[in-house]
């Protein structure tokens, strides 16, 4: 992750010194194996997730693995829905 955004760094630009220095790292364990998972970001490290509306350079307030089930419930309740009714745009 680049500045809340997934990246993927080529080979070559890997050989350069210094490259992980601009990517974004967990507040809780300084990791940057992070990922974009439904519009939370995820640290493969530690599981500390921030949700999409969360600002994804500020980790002050990542959430709880309860908050973040429900919230996943609301949204596939909410597609489909949708998609029952037609609404699929």
């Amino acid at each position: 992750m680049r500045g809340g955004r997934q990246v993927l760094i080529c080979p070559q630009c890997q050989r350069t010194a210094d490259w992980t220095d601009d990517l974004d790292r967990c507040p809780s364990c300084a990791a940057t194996a992070l990922a974009r998972v439904l519009g939370d970001t995820v640290c493969r490290a530690c599981g500390v997730t921030v949700g999409a509306a969360a600002d994804p350079l500020d980790w002050t307030a990542p959430l709880d693995s309860a908050t973040t089930a429900a919230g996943l419930t609301d949204e596939v309740a909410a597609a489909i829905a949708r998609v029952l009714r037609g609404d699929v745009g």
